[in-house]
C-alpha cells in the first residue's frame, strides 16, 4: 500500500492528528530558519552546548584564561577596590555586584555560567599560571545571530603591559576558531582611548559612532561599539 493510499485510509481524527504534526514540523522549521538544512540547527544547539559544557582552559604565548579560584582572592579584592580600574566600566558587573569577592570566587561564577548567563575566566602569566592579573568575560550569546560580546578589566600594575590585546586576541581565536560564530561584539567608553587601541589591534572595527548607553549610572554614557563581522553584513 501507498502512502497516500494510507492516508486516504484513515479516519478523519487521524488525518488531523498526521497533518497537525506536518504543520508542527513546518513551523519548527520556520522558526530555525533551516528549508532542508537541518544541520545548521544541530550546529546551534552543538555552539550552545559547546559554550556553557564547561569551563574552558585558553592559553597563547602571552596569557592563561581559566576558571578563577580561591587562590585569586586577595588579587580580585584588590582589583574591586581600585575605583581607578572601574572608572569606565559599567556598575553591574557581577564582580561589583556580588556581595564579596569570595563569593564571586566560589559560587556566582559558576551560578552565572548554570544559567547561561556568562562565561568568566580569571586572566594569568602564561610564565606564572597562578598570577591573576584581572577578568576576562563571554556573554551575550545569540544563536540567532551567531554573536557573542567580550569584556575584560585588568589591575593597574598590568596595564600597558601587552596583556589585553593578548586576552582580546585569544578570546577572538576561541570565538572564531572553536565555537565557529560569526560576529563578536565590545562595548568601551570614549574616554577609554587604550581599549579601544587593544580591539583595534585585534582586527575589530568601529560599527557604531559614539552613542548613549546605560551603564548603570544616573546618567548616560558615550561609548563606541567595536565588532567583528562576515563581509556579509555589509552587503
Amino acid at each position: 500500500m501507498s502512502d497516500i493510499e494510507e492516508y486516504q485510509g484513515r479516519d478523519t481524527e487521524d488525518k488531523f492528528k498526521i497533518q497537525s504534526g506536518r504543520g508542527i514540523l513546518r513551523i519548527i522549521k520556520s522558526i530555525c530558519h533551516l528549508g532542508n538544512e537541518p544541520d545548521e540547527c544541530r550546529n546551534m544547539d552543538q555552539t550552545h552546548e559547546m559554550i556553557f559544557e564547561s569551563f574552558p582552559r585558553l592559553k597563547n604565548e602571552t596569557v592563561i584564561l581559566k576558571k578563577m579560584t580561591l587562590n585569586d582572592l586577595n588579587g580580585l579584592e584588590q582589583m574591586v577596590s581600585d575605583l581607578n580600574i572601574y572608572r569606565y566600566e559599567p556598575t553591574y558587573l557581577p564582580e561589583l555586584m556580588a556581595e564579596s569577592c569570595r563569593q564571586f570566587i566560589v559560587s556566582d561564577c559558576d551560578r552565572l555560567f548554570r544559567e547561561k548567563s556568562c562565561v568568566i575566566l580569571g586572566i594569568y602569566a602564561k610564565e606564572n599560571p597562578d598570577e591573576f592579573l584581572g577578568i576576562s568575560e563571554l556573554y551575550g550569546y545569540s544563536a540567532e545571530r551567531s554573536k557573542i560580546s567580550i569584556g575584560y578589566r585588568l589591575r593597574k600594575e598590568y596595564w600597558h603591559k601587552g596583556i589585553a590585546t593578548a586576552t582580546v586576541g585569544l578570546l577572538k581565536d576561541y570565538i572564531l576558531n572553536r565555537l565557529q560564530l560569526e560576529r563578536i561584539t565590545a562595548h568601551v567608553r570614549v574616554e577609554n582611548p587604550a581599549s579601544e587601541r587593544c580591539l583595534l589591534k585585534n582586527g575589530f572595527v568601529q560599527r557604531r559612532a559614539p552613542h548613549e548607553e546605560d551603564w548603570g549610572f544616573d546618567h548616560p554614557v558615550i561609548a563606541n561599539k567595536f565588532v567583528i563581522y562576515p563581509a556579509s553584513d555589509d552587503e
